[in-house]
């Protein structure tokens, strides 16, 4: 359920000298580190605060946020085609486990009468 509180656990933000600043709740961060840590033995070459930041910069949703892979080579070393590669291959495994953790939870969801039951049946 990691990948459901990084993705919409709530967004912290404090106003400074006019303007707005966000930055990850508690409960995000820690989201956010669990599936980092679960994503280490599938990215071997990536260090582990490196999969913190991509997996952060994925999980934002403002540009100002936004790090690149220049970014993230300049940092941690390498070539920033490394982390594109990887970006790419943890996109995959967190839409991989958000469609799971939805399945999982729909029946909760409808019981609750949080959401409408899906008709799964299929039309010509």
């Amino acid at each position: 359920m990691w990948v459901l509180q990084a993705k919409y656990g709530q967004t912290d933000f404090e106003d400074v000298d006019g303007e707005r600043r966000f930055a990850f709740s508690a409960e995000r961060i820690a989201a956010i580190h669990g599936l980092s840590k679960w994503m280490a033995p599938t990215l071997p070459r990536i260090k582990p605060l490196a999969l913190d930041c991509m997996l952060g910069r994925m999980f934002a949703n403002h540009k100002k946020i936004d790090i690149s892979a220049r970014d993230l080579a300049a940092q941690f070393g390498g070539c920033h085609k490394k982390y594109i590669r990887a970006s790419w291959k943890m996109r995959n495994h967190l839409r991989i486990l958000e469609e799971k953790a939805i399945a999982r939870l729909e029946p909760h969801f409808v019981q609750h009468g949080l959401i409408m039951p899906t008709d799964t049946t299929k039309y010509c």
